[in-house]
């Protein structure tokens, strides 16, 4: 159980890494919209939470990765609740066989 709770928060770390490398502005901000879209202007905003970067009006990060990151933070999170009590019972059931 600690290894499903620390791969479901590498993963979410991995694809917020990869997704913010992609798609942030950056120290050129007008060549990420430039390699995105093919209009070479600054973004209108970005933002890290949710990750969001619009360029001419148009959102360029893909629509699945702000739910796979609240996804896998969230798995992580039940795990690691859930180990205590994985743990206890598991002792609990040592002692009586």
């Amino acid at each position: 159980m600690a290894l499903g709770t620390g791969l479901a928060a590498t993963s979410a770390l991995l694809i917020f890494s990869y997704a913010d490398l992609l798609y942030s502005p950056g120290f050129y901000g007008d060549k990420t919209c430039m390699v995105r879209m093919g209009v070479r202007t600054y973004p209108d905003s970005h933002s890290y939470f949710p990750l969001s970067t619009v360029c001419s009006g148009v959102e360029i990060v893909p629509p699945w990765v702000n739910p796979a990151i609240v996804v896998l933070l969230a798995l992580a999170a039940a795990a690691l609740v859930a180990l205590p009590f994985a743990y206890v019972v598991s002792r609990a059931s040592t002692r009586t066989a």
